[in-house]
């Protein structure tokens, strides 16, 4: 189920809300959310979306029922005129007259239409809208003449997928492997296809670039939309619509390209199992396969059959509540699939150590264990030298993971992500030193190895250190004529104890690459370096802990293209100044736990991009920033855990900003 924004102001005294739930499949789902509303309150509305007029009589007998209809012809246009390119010199007869013709095949269906404008991008010409037009027609005509009866609609959907480039046609088939209704993680989707194969280096290009290009299309032609945004505006996952989906797994079923099995689900439409350990039996050779485990199942064993000898992927999605309780289950697994490039056993909470079997999955490329409970790992897992992505990500319960000092044999690693906390089985300290094609590194914790051998990992983009004594430590880094530095993109430290000196920080952002664009310090500093001193493609800063006695937004207001500023625990002063023409990018300012802070003025011309602002914990700020209320472009505002008089003068004195949610100090 998909939840649409919450407008909504929390304080002491009752407030009137508008509360908005998308997509309400049963009445059940009604019943279990209910309590949660203070049905009642006076003034307060409900809006939920259905496709189930019962389920919407459910909700309210009283209520009033909406029930959407198709767009007619002139809507129809409308909306793709909207969203379509066309020529800068505007459209004529001819034009229109074509574009009705297409929309009309749409059935009035607003996505149908949006597909349809998907299909049309780069297609600027009449002639060329002339050609479109004439397949759709055709493909109607044949698809009808083939007794292919799946709907006009899917039929216009199923456009876009034969209008693809022959590379991105398994990439958009792969998300067919993913849970209905599941935001994908773009990060884990692109290193899934290159893993695969599905996505290759060309040229001098790297194959991570080629394929975040790859799903970048894919958006544009509106086959595959986009979940969330971080902060930057990167794409951090994406998902496909009900729609879109049925069309994925229609055509994957067609090319054997993939199947999804179901165990345990006892409400399932596609296959139901009433024993608990099942085996599964799938028609045709595999190359991918997603297994849903569901609350039912406490385990699962593979045949040993002719169609899982050349399976690629294998995906586990298990319920929350499912009751496999060791990793044994998992022993035949790791036996019977030997040619498995892509292994994903993500959130299982089982006991034990992951079986050593695990080393004989020679050819494997991608290894996620994030979010499962594994108290230690094999030696064997040393064996898999062709990972280039390794998810030790895992969700600890009150206790501390083993991992073997085994990873300096895994020499095409690209990525490696370790937990918060472990220990390292057979040596002190984790080696990393051959990794020389590693390009992120994850939650390192400096007491576990040895910082020195970072200068080896020239390939270095992404680096987050946990745990240093000292920033010093990182002097070898920066004062190495070893080229990391040229590659490092993305920095984040935390020190324990000591106090980072500005003359360090100034030495590490000068030997930084132009490129570099962002970094996070967690630890006290100091003094912030002179604006001239930061790199200037930086577009994320996060500083906790900083302790600065000076007014931070004298120097990081100079930043040209800040465009994320997080700030927690960092200023220990009264007053604090944003002067005019400071931050010209920033899109986001995060303002946490400033005990001293008084008085905040934002002068006019300041923030003029601002969109997203939190303020948290500034418990001696009695009035609102002087020159909020003129920020037109902000559209998003958090107040959390203020007083009193703070949040009741957001109330009065901003009231042009869309989203506002307020607490105040209990």
């Amino acid at each position: 189920m998909k939840s649409l924004p919450v407008v909504s102001m929390n304080s002491k005294k009752k407030q009137k809300s508008l509360v908005i739930l998308d997509d309400i499949w049963t009445k059940q789902a009604w019943d279990s959310l209910k309590p949660a509303f203070p049905i009642g309150n006076g003034g307060s509305k409900i809006i939920i979306t259905t496709r189930n007029k019962d389920v919407a009589i459910h909700v309210d007998t009283q209520g009033l029922v909406h029930e959407p209809q198709c767009l007619n012809l002139d809507q129809s246009w409308e909306l793709l005129k909207k969203k379509a390119m066309f020529p800068e010199r505007g459209l004529d007869f001819a034009w229109e007259n074509l574009g009705k013709q297409m929309v009309g095949i749409c059935g009035g269906l607003p996505l149908a239409i949006i597909t349809l404008r998907g299909l049309l991008p780069k297609k600027r010409r009449l002639k060329e809208w002339e050609m479109m037009c004439r397949n759709i027609n055709l493909y109607l005509r044949s698809g009808k003449r083939h007794g292919e009866e799946n709907g006009l609609i899917s039929e216009v959907l199923a456009l876009s997928y034969y209008d693809l480039p022959y590379q991105l046609k398994p990439c958009f088939l792969y998300l067919g492997l993913f849970p209905k209704d599941t935001e994908v993680s773009t990060k884990k989707l692109i290193q899934m296809w290159v893993a695969e194969g599905i996505v290759t280096s060309m040229n001098e290009e790297k194959a991570e670039d080629i394929a975040e290009r790859y799903l970048g299309e894919l958006i544009d032609r509106c086959m595959v939309e986009v979940g969330a945004r971080s902060l930057t505006g990167r794409v951090k996952t994406c998902r496909l619509h009900d729609l879109m989906r049925d069309l994925c797994l229609l055509k994957a079923k067609e090319q054997s390209f993939l199947q999804g099995i179901h165990l345990g689900h006892e409400k399932e439409p596609i296959t139901v199992f009433s024993s608990s350990m099942v085996p599964v039996m799938p028609t045709g050779k595999l190359r991918r396969l997603s297994i849903f485990l569901g609350e039912h199942v406490d385990g699962f064993v593979p045949p040993k059959n002719e169609n899982f000898s050349r399976l690629r992927s294998l995906l586990f999605f298990n319920a929350k509540d499912c009751r496999i309780r060791d990793w044994q289950w998992a022993k035949p697994v790791l036996e019977e699939f030997k040619l498995l490039r892509v292994l994903h056993l993500e959130g299982f909470k089982t006991e034990g150590e992951l079986p050593k079997t695990i080393g004989s999955l020679i050819h494997l490329r991608y290894l996620s264990l994030k979010n499962s409970s594994i108290r230690s790992l094999p030696s064997s897992i040393g064996n898999l030298g062709c990972l280039r992505t390794l998810d030790l990500s895992f969700a600890l319960e009150g206790y501390v993971p083993k991992i073997p000092n085994v990873m300096l044999k895994m020499l095409q690693l690209r990525h490696l992500y370790l937990p918060s906390k472990f220990t390292v089985t057979g040596a002190t300290k984790l080696r990393l030193s051959d990794l020389c094609h590693l390009e992120t590194l994850s939650l390192l914790d400096a007491r576990k190895s040895n910082v020195k051998e970072l200068v080896k990992l020239t390939s270095l983009r992404k680096l987050e250190i946990v745990s240093l004594e000292s920033f010093e430590e990182l002097e070898v880094i920066f004062n190495s004529p070893s080229p990391i530095l040229n590659s490092l993109r993305s920095l984040s430290v935390e020190i324990l104890d000591d106090r980072v000196e500005e003359g360090n920080l100034t030495q590490f952002l000068q030997a930084c690459h132009n490129d570099f664009y962002r970094l996070s310090i967690d630890g006290a500093l100091s003094k912030l370096p002179d604006p001239s001193k930061f790199k200037p493609n930086l577009s994320k800063l996060r500083l906790s802990k900083s302790k600065l006695l000076n007014d931070p937004m004298t120097t990081l207001g100079k930043l040209p293209h800040l465009k994320v500023l997080e700030l927690g625990d960092a200023y220990d002063g009264k007053k604090m100044v944003c002067s005019c023409e400071d931050f010209p990018q920033l899109n986001s300012l995060f303002i946490s736990d400033f005990p001293k802070l008084e008085e905040w003025t934002i002068n006019a011309g300041s923030l003029p991009n601002l969109f997203n602002l939190k303020i948290r914990q500034c418990e001696q700020m009695e009035r609102i920033p002087n020159g909020l209320n003129l920020i037109a472009t902000l559209q998003k505002l958090e107040i959390i855990w203020m007083p009193e008089a703070f949040v009741n003068m957001i109330k009065v004195e901003v009231q042009h900003v869309h989203s506002i949610s307020l607490s105040i100090v209990e």
